[in-house]
């Protein structure tokens, strides 16, 4: 299936959850922009799925008065793309990779940064799971994490780290 459309989260838009990821950065604000998605069942077992947010700054530099809240301002563009394979096998297990990057378009027109420039966020994350009993499962997840600011001085330093972490559910 595919799905697409037009998002807009304001700047000082604030809600219990999670409304959305754009690599590192959860629960993006003050952003708008098209976005889709599609799915595709490769086999019965397999699904291939891709996603994309083509966001820029909703309001920039200082709005009403006073500053907003968020990390992009006037100019500044957000592109997300993001695909992952899901595969379900028969033996109990299931199977997930994704690569994610985030591509930041920073004009720096309120002078705040360093200097003007593309930084860049990739993702990359796998995944196993077990299924131990019809209600029980354990999974392990280990994701890589690159950003390169490019001089910028939007993300400070350049960083790179991994995360593993596991889960069992019990569902009654």
């Amino acid at each position: 299936w595919l799905q697409g459309g037009y998002q807009y989260i304001g700047p000082e838009f604030s809600a219990p959850g999670n409304w959305g990821l754009a690599a590192s950065w959860i629960n993006p604000t003050n952003v708008e922009g098209g976005v889709g998605s599609a799915h595709v069942h490769l086999t019965r077992d397999c699904v291939m799925s891709a996603k994309v947010a083509d966001y820029h700054a909703a309001y920039g530099g200082l709005q009403h008065g006073g500053p907003i809240n968020s990390p992009l301002g006037d100019g500044d563009q957000l592109t997300n793309y993001k695909i992952g394979i899901d595969y379900t096998g028969r033996a109990g297990y299931d199977t997930s990779l994704s690569y994610e990057q985030s591509t930041y378009n920073l004009k720096n027109h309120t002078a705040t940064l360093t200097a003007s420039g593309r930084p860049t966020d990739n993702l990359l994350t796998i995944g196993v799971g077990h299924i131990i009993s019809k209600n029980t499962t354990f999974r392990v997840l280990y994701q890589y994490d690159e950003y390169a600011d490019k001089g910028t001085g939007f993300g400070v330093v350049d960083s790179a780290g991994s995360v593993v972490s596991t889960q069992v559910s019990a569902k009654f």
